[in-house]
């Protein structure tokens, strides 16, 4: 998870406007919980750079017991022909793996998709 700040300047350099902040030690989490926040960061940036418009939102906090993923951006709109991918659900596999939690959906006004992952530390 240490590698997040690389992964967010990776997107960056590729075009994407993203803003990023993390809170607490990223580095002392155990191995399946630090790959786990680094592959749900990098899918989830990767759908946002792929369906949303606009700059992406990005949070990491690392409090108590848990990690604390946030992604959020604009929505596009739902094109015509919708091409469904495997990434939320090999998302949610792999923390439900770890006893976390995902939910994602657009915000009360149906402007914004937020991604947030709730992971065992």
């Amino acid at each position: 998870a240490s590698e997040l700040p690389q992964l967010v300047e990776a997107f960056g350099s590729a075009g994407a406007d993203i803003t990023f902040g993390s809170t607490g030690d990223l580095d002392d989490l155990p191995a399946p919980s630090a790959l786990t926040v680094y592959r749900v960061v990098q899918e989830g940036l990767t759908n946002a750079v792929r369906h949303g418009t606009g700059g992406v939102d990005v949070t990491v906090d690392h409090v108590g017991d848990c990690v604390d993923v946030e992604i959020s951006n604009d929505r596009a709109q739902p094109s015509a022909v919708a091409t469904p991918g495997n990434g939320l659900s090999g998302m949610r596999e792999r923390i439900n793996a770890i006893d976390g939690t995902l939910e994602v959906g657009a915000t009360g006004s149906g402007h914004r998709w937020v991604l947030h992952a709730r992971i065992p530390a």
